[in-house]
């Protein structure tokens, strides 16, 4: 899987339409923590492209990456109660 398709797929790619099923709203903390997401991983990516990629970059993407997938498992939960 490509780079760009692992970001789509974690729904950070702001090209891509809203699934249906998606929450209507998205409250502006969590606009905000998407975008420098985005923002910080698409860096990571221009810097990897261009062969100045680091072992620091591969840990802040992980933990950029894991910090969103706890947080889609957190949302699930409290819609699950």
């Amino acid at each position: 899987m490509s780079r760009k398709n692992t970001l789509r797929v974690l729904g950070l790619s702001s090209s891509e339409p809203v699934p249906s099923s998606a929450p209507a709203q998205i409250s502006g903390h969590d606009q905000i923590r998407l975008a420098k997401a985005f923002a910080r991983l698409s860096e990571i990516d221009w810097r990897r492209s261009q062969g100045q990629g680091s072992l620091l970059d591969k840990l802040a993407e992980q933990r950029i990456i894991w910090r969103e997938l706890l947080e889609l498992e957190l949302q699930a939960l409290r819609r699950s109660r």
